[in-house]
């Protein structure tokens, strides 16, 4: 029966033989032991702290993005409903009107399909935001999405502005009804269409400057994607 080792020292650490003992037995010693590699510790815990709170421009752009499309969305839902119940009452009115039969509605018409059709592609762009990263997250995909949307919605909504506005047309629904805003008729109400119109009007403006801050997001999005292109892989 072989010996047991002989005792270790508590504490003591067995660096097997010195070179001076023998040259060849601590060279197949090293072999047998091979010296652990020391890594530095690093704690990650702060350092997912610090990325927790961290915000990127690509998100700022992203988030401003989205917020964007909620609130042109609204705007455009207000605009359009608020036009369309002037058309609807003037048109459910006209019959006890002998002064009416001369109006254009032609530009409320015009304005009412524009309200609507934006509405409807805001609102499909807001959900496709909060529901495909690819639409949310800023790639050239996403840009040239919301660059055509908002050029596209500005072009139209200044469009429609200019061609519902009261002083381009002498003969159109909402120069005639402010021209008759002050006259007595139990039947009809030629204020209310007066002023609806004019808020609707004013929020179509609105809702074009939206349309061109779009515009600017995707511009300001372009330049944060290069630039980040540009930093981690250096090239555009």
């Amino acid at each position: 029966m072989a010996a047991p080792p002989p005792p270790v020292a508590v504490g003591h650490v067995d660096s097997g033989p010195t070179y001076a003992d023998d040259w060849e037995s601590r060279i197949e010693w090293e072999k047998d032991h091979p010296e652990p590699i020391v890594t530095e510790q690093v704690d990650a815990e702060p350092q997912r702290k610090r990325g927790r709170y961290r915000i990127t421009g690509i998100q700022i752009v992203s988030r401003s993005r989205l917020l964007i499309r909620v609130l042109a969305t609204i705007i455009a839902l207000l605009s359009f409903v608020l036009i369309l119940f002037t058309v609807v009452y003037f048109l459910k009115g006209q019959k006890n009107l002998p002064n009416a039969a001369h109006v254009n509605i032609r530009p409320s018409l015009v304005f009412t399909g524009i309200g609507g059709v934006s509405t409807v592609l805001s609102f499909v762009l807001s959900i496709l935001c909060c529901a495909s990263k690819k639409v949310r997250n800023v790639t050239h995909l996403s840009n040239a999405i919301f660059a055509l949307v908002g050029s596209g919605g500005f072009a139209a909504w200044m469009s429609g502005c200019f061609f519902l506005d009261r002083s381009a047309s002498s003969q159109s629904l909402w120069w005639w009804a402010c021209a008759e805003m002050y006259e007595s008729n139990p039947n009809f109400d030629y204020a209310a269409i007066c002023r609806v119109t004019e808020v609707s009007w004013h929020l179509g403006i609105l809702q074009a400057c939206f349309e061109l801050l779009t515009v600017f997001n995707v511009i300001v999005g372009f330049f944060i994607l290069k630039w980040t292109t540009f930093r981690n892989f250096g090239r555009l």
